[in-house]
Order: C-alpha cells, then sequence, then structure tokens
C-alpha cells in the first residue's frame, strides 16, 4: 500500500482506498477520475418464460408450461455499479443481488463527496503534518507531486498548503538543480535525517564539495589526466554536473585543459597528479630493459633512451608551462 493510502473496504474482491477502486477482473480506477456514481437495475427479459408457458397450454406441449413457470420463478434483476467519468459511464461490477452493489455505491459515494469538500480545519492540519513527515523523510524538500503521491489528496489542496506555508516564511521556493521541477524547501529540516530507516522517494543530492573530492580520486587513478566522462563513471553523476565542477576547478588555475595525444579527447590535467607520461614510458622501457635477449651494449643504449626520453619529457613540460604563462588561459 502507497504513503498515505487508507483502505476503506475489501470484499468480495473489491478493494477501495482513499485513492482507487480496484475490482478484481474489472480493473483500476483512481477516485480522482471518477465524477459519479450510481446503481443501476436491470431487469430479466421476461419473453421466453412467457413464450414456453403459452405453447404448454396446448395438450401435447404441456411440459413446456412448467419449464416456462419455473424459468420465470428463477428470473431475477441484475444490479450494475455505474461510475461516471470524464470519458463516459463504466459499469465494472455486478450482481443479482442488491446489497453488495449498493453497499459498495454507499462508501465510494461518501468517499467522493469528502474529496470535493473544501478543505476544513481537521483536513488541513493532517494534510500540513503529512507534508510535514514527507519533507523530513525527502531531507527538507517536497514537490507537489510527490505530496500528492504522499497523502492521496488532489495537486490542488498540497498546493495550497504547500502555499500557505510558502507564506508564512518557513518554507521557500526553489527548482530542483537537475530537473528544474519547482519544489518547496524547508530549511529547518535540510540538515536532519528522516527518523525512520524508510528508503527516500529521491535520492539525496551531493555537494559540489563531494563531488570535487571524487574527481580528485580519480584523477589521481588516473595519473593526473581526467575527461569528463571518466568523471562521470568515477562519481554517478550527470555530465554537466562534471562538467561544471570540472571548470570551476579549472578556472581557479590549479587545473588545465589538455587534448589527450592518443584519444584526441579534450581532458583536465592535474600538475600535482601528474604522472600518466612517467608510468607509460617506466612500462614501456621496463619490458625492454626485461626482455633477456638484449647484450649488455643494447642495454645500455636503452638505458641512455630512457634518460634522453626523460629530459626531452622534462624540456616539453617546461615549453607547455611557458607558453600557457604567455598566451593565457584558454
Amino acid at each position: 500500500m502507497a504513503m498515505g493510502e487508507q483502505l476503506l473496504y475489501r470484499k468480495r474482491g473489491i478493494r477501495l482506498t482513499n485513492q482507487q477502486l480496484e475490482i478484481r477482473g474489472g480493473g483500476v480506477y483512481p477516485l480522482s477520475a471518477i465524477q459519479g456514481v450510481a446503481v443501476r437495475e436491470e431487469q430479466p427479459n421476461r419473453r421466453g418464460p412467457l413464450l414456453c408457458m403459452v405453447i404448454g397450454l396446448f395438450p401435447p406441449a404441456f411440459p413446456a408450461l412448467i419449464v416456462g413457470l419455473i424459468w420465470l420463478v428463477r428470473q431475477k434483476p441484475g444490479y450494475w455499479l455505474s461510475l461516471t467519468t470524464e470519458y463516459g459511464t463504466i459499469e465494472p461490477f455486478g450482481s443479482n443481488r442488491s446489497q453488495p452493489v449498493r453497499e459498495l455505491q454507499a462508501i465510494l459515494a461518501t468517499t467522493l463527496e469528502q474529496r470535493q469538500l473544501p478543505l476544513g480545519k481537521g483536513r488541513l492540519d493532517r494534510l500540513r503534518t503529512q507534508l510535514l513527515d514527507l519533507a523530513q523523510q525527502q531531507g527538507g524538500e517536497v514537490s507537489v507531486t510527490q505530496g500528492v503521491m504522499a497523502t492521496g489528496h488532489s495537486f490542488e489542496e498540497v498546493k495550497q498548503v504547500l502555499d500557505e506555508m510558502l507564506q508564512s516564511n518557513y518554507v521557500q521556493l526553489d527548482n530542483h538543480w537537475e530537473t528544474g521541477v519547482l519544489i518547496y524547501r524547508f530549511p529547518e529540516l535540510l540538515s536532519r535525517p528522516a527518523p525512520t530507516s524508510d528508503r527516500p522517494l529521491t535520492p539525496p543530492t551531493p555537494s559540489a564539495e563531494q563531488v570535487r573530492r571524487q574527481l580528485l580520486a580519480a584523477a589521481q587513478q588516473q595519473g593526473g589526466l581526467l575527461s569528463v566522462t571518466q568523471g562521470v563513471l568515477a562519481t554517478g553523476q550527470s555530465f554537466e554536473v562534471v562538467q561544471t565542477v570540472l571548470e570551476s576547478m579549472a578556472a581557479s588555475g590549479y587545473v588545465s585543459l589538455d587534448r589527450d595525444w592518443r584519444a584526441g579527447v579534450i581532458t583536465y590535467r592535474f600538475p600535482e597528479l601528474d604522472t600518466a607520461d612517467d608510468r607509460f614510458m617506466d612500462r614501456s622501457m621496463d619490458r625492454s630493459m626485461d626482455s633477456p635477449d638484449l647484450d649488455p651494449p643494447a642495454a645500455s643504449s636503452l638505458q641512455a633512451k630512457r634518460q634522453l626520453q626523460h629530459w626531452v619529457k622534462v624540456l616539453a613540460q617546461d615549453v607547455r608551462e611557458l607558453w600557457r604563462s604567455v598566451s593565457g588561459p584558454s
């Protein structure tokens, strides 16, 4: 059962709550879509029994008279639950007994009438309490749709109560940073976790500082070079969030933009963590040095080549830093 849903009736495969009507074999009908309810009585067709009785009046067909009488006595009217919606009238439930149909019709009519009544003080207080409980479970943020799902009230009623709390200056109106949906923020509940172990409807939004730490850890693992896609894989955040955080770090001067010479993609270089080129060169040179087919002169040649590549890398790094200082940030 959904949050805020209350069971009102449950008999003969029929389940009625304050949010929906569920009939086994007949479907599920939200109460918000039902405009009216009534009982339609259907009289049986008497033509068949009367015809048998007329035929039985003749002596050779006398048994047909008895059949017609039995058939007529056993015929009973049918009773159907008639629901009026904006798309027309439907009859999802029927019975030969009027009592179960009229009982369901009475309960359903009372429920619909209560939903259509304006919010009284008692219902207003209960709805306000339900929305505050939901805000505490949500980490201090609630949207109108979440309020409708949790309380079973209409969109208009939930928005009315949230707007009243907004006017009291204890609630703030904001947009969700990722979806842009209007949310009502409760500052006094932002830092208070939910008291129960129920799973929140939406996962908590990580702060920019948390994303920044995750990106630094990922950059350290990648040898000082990090692309936006690698940042998304490491943090689980969207491309827009990762790119925004990386650009803010680049603007601070501690991170620079670069292009991966192998893949050609734009990467963010962390100079203090830059070990990618060293590790690549060390792995290639170590494999060559460990080869059993090398004689001592060849090993010395490789060692000299390794030192030369190291100094070329240092010179290239100095030239690159000098060019950045002259041309300014890209």
